[in-house]
């Protein structure tokens, strides 16, 4: 009998993705693969750690794990496990199994766990994430980042750039859309340097050509992406094909220039706004995140303010919020933390209400338009259905539970609750 499988999510897409990949070698080493919360003989907590609060969300869902699956060995994964040191790990007797570098020790742990010599059959990645329970496919296309923000332990956790090579990226993809998949969210932690460590100037767009050549209908959506990274071949990509979702999410993390510098960003204030007015000429309509880092070491009101203008002059139409967090081994962890704990909370409540406004203001200008939404859940008890367009928001309607995993054409008529509401579109015969 096949040992049972499952995976616990902390953390970003990146995470998701990684998720997918640990679902994906579990199936191929003979596990059988369950959605988390079913009973397991052995769990993932596939972890974050990039700030106390993540830290926080691992311990306490491990001491939970242990709670829920007596029995079951627990294994703490992602990238909590490669920066715990002895006297973290000693605080958490739980888990059993620490993988510090998925790389090169998952197969052999996964190999050692299954205790059967019977290999199992390699799954999709769409079939991997939709085991997890994801209605869109998480398709991590590089690992690592070559930058030393002075605030960022992922460089730490994850080590250097590395991009997964192309064929194997397209190969997975064609793959998954033969499975269903509808949609590609393309996620790493950095992206926007797709194929730089083969010296290739655009290899990100070259990678988001070579998918929509080699796919048939499959939609695609960008991770982050840094604004310095945002060239005139990823942007001429959007005028070629309506696959390619009108949806950037740009890191900002200050406005202000001398925290911009402190923080080692490798752009000003000014070079953030080039790049949101580049995109918006480039994809009309495109809706633009953007994430937020606030009460870094030394922010003042006034930078904090510069950040508020910034954000109010580019139009950007959401944010990522986070407050700063001291994270050992990088930089910012040796210096005063001289934001207290109430400004911090403070700022983020600002800044939190004005990302309140800023994703209404977008949802206002959608009734009367067509959209394409990709169903992710039903609402028997309404009768309706939801999922996410084409610009990253939510639309609900009308409709049956067949239409799951599906694109649907949605006339948005009106909004309400921080969504769309609409009508599935029926063109007249």
């Amino acid at each position: 009998m096949r040992k049972r499988l499952s995976v616990l999510t902390v953390g970003c897409k990146a995470s998701f993705a990684d998720s997918a990949g640990i679902v994906r070698a579990a199936a191929s080493a003979g596990f059988e693969v369950v959605p988390g919360g079913q009973p397991a003989d052995v769990l993932f907590i596939n972890s974050c750690t990039v700030t106390h609060r993540a830290d926080r969300d691992n311990r306490a869902l491990a001491r939970r794990a242990r709670r829920n699956h007596p029995e079951a060995v627990l294994v703490m994964s992602g990238c909590f496990p490669a920066t715990a040191d002895e006297t973290v790990r000693a605080r958490l007797p739980e888990i059993d199994h620490w993988l510090s570098d998925p790389d090169t020790g998952l197969g052999p742990l996964l190999k050692r766990l299954a205790d059967d010599a019977r290999a199992g059959s390699p799954i999709s990645d769409y079939a991997a994430n939709r085991i997890l329970g994801h209605k869109r496919t998480f398709l991590k296309i590089q690992d690592g980042c070559d930058c030393r923000c002075a605030y960022c332990v992922v460089p730490l956790a994850r080590g250097n750039h590395r991009s997964v090579p192309a064929a194997e990226i397209v190969s997975r993809a064609v793959r998954s859309e033969g499975d269903g998949a509808t949609e590609f969210l393309l996620t790493g932690i950095h992206i926007g340097r797709y194929g730089s460590e083969l010296n290739e100037k655009e290899g990100l767009a070259n990678l988001v050509r070579r998918l929509l050549d080699e796919t048939e209908r499959v939609r695609l959506r960008l991770g982050s992406i840094e604004p310095l990274e945002l060239t005139p071949s990823l942007l001429s990509l959007f005028r070629e094909t309506d696959r390619l979702c009108p949806h950037l999410h740009i890191p900002l993390q200050s406005g202000s220039d001398p925290v911009l510098a402190r923080m080692r960003r490798p752009y000003g204030a000014e070079g953030f706004r080039d790049a949101v007015v580049r995109a918006r000429e480039a994809v009309p309509g495109v809706r633009i995140g953007a994430d937020v880092l606030v009460g870094f070491p030394g922010e003042t009101g006034d930078d904090f303010e510069a950040t508020r203008s910034v954000i109010e002059s580019s139009g950007i139409d959401y944010l990522h919020v986070f407050p700063y967090s001291a994270r050992p081994g990088t930089e910012s962890a040796q210096w005063p933390d001289d934001i207290s704990s109430t400004m911090k909370r403070e700022r983020v409540s600002s800044m939190t209400e004005l990302d309140r406004r800023l994703r209404i203001r977008f949802l206002e200008r959608q009734p009367g338009r067509l959209l394409n939404v990709l169903v992710q859940k039903h609402h028997p008890a309404e009768g309706m259905l939801s999922g996410i367009s084409e610009y990253g928001v939510d639309a609900h309607f009308a409709g049956s539970p067949e239409m799951l995993c599906r694109m649907a054409l949605v006339r948005i008529e009106s909004v309400a609750g921080g969504h769309l509401l609409g009508r599935a579109f029926v063109p007249h015969a």
